[in-house]
């Protein structure tokens, strides 16, 4: 499966029309989702559409799973859209090290436990 940060890059090159190898390829050029899809002529809001439904559905089964409580994942769930829109809209931030954000529950910032990580990467470290 492809994934930048925390976003799952299957169900965006999908809803492109696009395979996931030359999603990351235009990508890798810069572009955002968002430039790729109008020059596919696709409609953006499909795109992000099947973005937030593949993260939520990653959320929802975190929940299932008891990886997550479910406080916890209607919090996640409720900053999907903002969250994956300004993505897609403006790309993806950088870390120190060049590579893509990867935060906490796929907020930007540094940590483990992705909404596109499996829901093992989800339960906190025990000490």
């Amino acid at each position: 499966m492809g994934r930048l940060g925390a976003i799952a890059l299957d169900p965006a090159a999908k809803a492109l029309g696009i395979s996931t190898d030359e999603l990351k390829t235009d990508l890798a050029k810069g572009q955002t989702i968002a430039q790729i899809a109008k020059t596919k002529n696709r409609d953006l809001n499909k795109v992000i559409g099947a973005l937030i439904a593949d993260a939520s559905g990653k959320v929802d089964a975190a929940v299932k799973a008891g990886h997550l409580d479910q406080t916890q994942g209607d919090k996640l769930k409720s900053g999907l859209k903002t969250s994956i829109t300004d993505a897609v809209n403006n790309g993806f931030p950088k870390g120190p090290f060049g590579g893509s954000f990867g935060g906490r529950f796929g907020f930007p910032g540094h940590g483990r436990g992705g909404v596109g990580d499996p829901p093992s990467a989800l339960k906190p470290p025990t000490a």
